[in-house]
């Protein structure tokens, strides 16, 4: 446990280096009038200061000085560790802060040596007392604050002024160096958390108490009284709805007891009953057990019959799987010989069209002079032309109607996707027209095979 003499602050608390004076308020903060005030405002709003800084200087400088405070009294605490940790910290805290700590180590053992020859003095005395000592006596001897001779008073009092120094001149020589402290305040006792805590706490209700402006400490009175009122109705109302719950809860106590009464009586009847239903029930159960046993050997004949029918439909089923695949790979192949077919005349298509590209790059130049010469020998030949046209229109025509049919098949069918993968060109080149290294369509392609065959019929 923390003694006063650990923390020489509290030895003497009426002498505080600054007085908090609380009646300083915040000048042109935002006031409501009173007459605002109603049961439906929010609690939480009327409670909080309606301003959430401090404006006026008097107010700013004394919730430094709270601040101040609590850090120099969270100081104040670390300096008993700070002594327990002297030796394993003597190069960071240099060689003054170590002298003032070594001083302030010696003046609490001498101030603790002193206090117990007192507390012994002190319980001598309190043997050499009589049994009817008065009450004031007995108190004096429970404390240990019987009086002392002067040599020790004045000893007292001087090691309390020399800690009080020791404890300023390490705080001074702390604030210089604060990064001693980041070390131990992890190592700060438990004991001291509590005492903190308390601290700021009466930080924060100085601020709040600063913040807050006559006006808003008024409506909050007269909010806490509206409450209180409140509170008051609630009670007497509590109270008379527990009387008269009392008074039904009386009522219902009898009514219990009558239907007690009564269940009394129909347990009577119930275990009757119970005896007859017993025997019924052993009589429906010898019968269950017969009916079991009759259903049981019954089961067991159709579960026979149902494997044998189960392996008979088994066989079955193996024996047509078998001729579905034999149906498949013969249905494959012949798919298979379309698919060649078909990839076989769309490559004899583009071979032709290919040829007939190329001769009829070689012509044009002969066609631009048989256009200026002889237009009317060409009448016969584009119209033989156009007629072989027409006719490879329609072979082209019959080849994507059988595509269409092998891609119809193959959606309806899946086992015809394999087939319709084999060659996936096909369809491409029967849309675009069966395109040959040259460009343009079927039709100009025809034209133009047409009058290269005129020009070399004129030629």
């Amino acid at each position: 446990m923390a003694t006063a003499a650990d923390h020489p602050l509290l030895l003497h608390p009426g002498k505080a280096p600054t007085q908090l004076r609380f009646r300083s308020r915040a000048v042109g903060s935002a006031e409501t009038p009173l007459s605002s005030i109603t049961p439906h405002d929010d609690p939480l709003r009327i409670l909080a200061p309606a301003q959430k800084k401090l404006n006026t200087i008097d107010s700013q400088r004394v919730l430094a000085i709270v601040n101040d405070t609590s850090r120099r009294l969270e100081s104040a605490l670390i300096i008993p560790s700070l002594v327990a940790v002297e030796h394993h910290l003597s190069v960071p805290l240099g060689s003054e802060l170590m002298s003032l700590l070594q001083e302030y180590k010696g003046a609490i053992s001498e101030l603790s040596t002193l206090q117990k020859t007192i507390e012994g003095s002190s319980s001598l005395l309190a043997c050499s007392f009589p049994s009817n000592c008065s009450s004031v006596k007995s108190a004096e001897l429970e404390s240990g604050l019987l009086p002392v001779s002067s040599m020790e008073e004045r000893r007292l009092h001087c090691l309390r002024n020399t800690i009080r120094h020791c404890v300023k001149s390490i705080l001074r020589a702390l604030s210089t160096n604060p990064s001693i402290l980041q070390g131990v305040h992890r190592e700060k006792v438990l004991s001291h958390a509590k005492l903190m805590e308390g601290f700021q706490g009466l930080c924060s209700v100085s601020n709040e108490m600063l913040l807050t402006t006559r006006t808003e400490e008024v409506k909050r009175k007269e909010h806490l009284q509206l409450v209180a009122a409140r509170r008051l109705s609630m009670e007497e109302n509590i109270n008379k709805l527990e009387a008269e719950l009392t008074v039904a809860q009386s009522q219902k106590d009898k009514e219990v007891s009558e239907k007690r009464s009564q269940i009394n009586q129909l347990r009577g009847t119930v275990m009757s009953v119970a005896t007859a239903a017993q025997d019924t029930a052993r009589k429906i159960h010898s019968e269950a057990k017969k009916q079991q046993s009759q259903a049981e050997t019954a089961h067991s004949t159709t579960k026979t019959k149902l494997e044998e029918e189960i392996g008979s439909v088994k066989k079955q089923l193996q024996d047509s799987v078998a001729e579905d695949k034999e149906r498949e790979q013969e249905t494959r192949k012949k798919t298979f010989k379309r698919e060649l077919e078909v990839e076989n005349w769309i490559k004899k298509y583009d071979e032709e069209m290919g040829e007939k590209q190329v001769w009829w790059s070689l012509c044009v130049p002969g066609f631009h002079v048989l256009a200026t010469h002889a237009p009317h020998f060409l009448q016969d030949e584009l119209e033989m032309l156009e007629e072989q046209f027409t006719e490879e229109k329609k072979q082209l025509k019959e080849l994507e109607e059988k595509l269409g049919v092998i891609q119809h098949w193959s959606i309806t069918d899946p086992q015809w996707t394999p087939l319709v993968s084999v060659f996936p060109d096909s369809e491409a080149k029967v849309r675009c027209g069966h395109k040959g290294t040259g460009g343009g369509s079927a039709e100009s392609r025809a034209r133009g095979a047409g009058e290269g065959e005129k020009d070399k019929g004129c030629f």
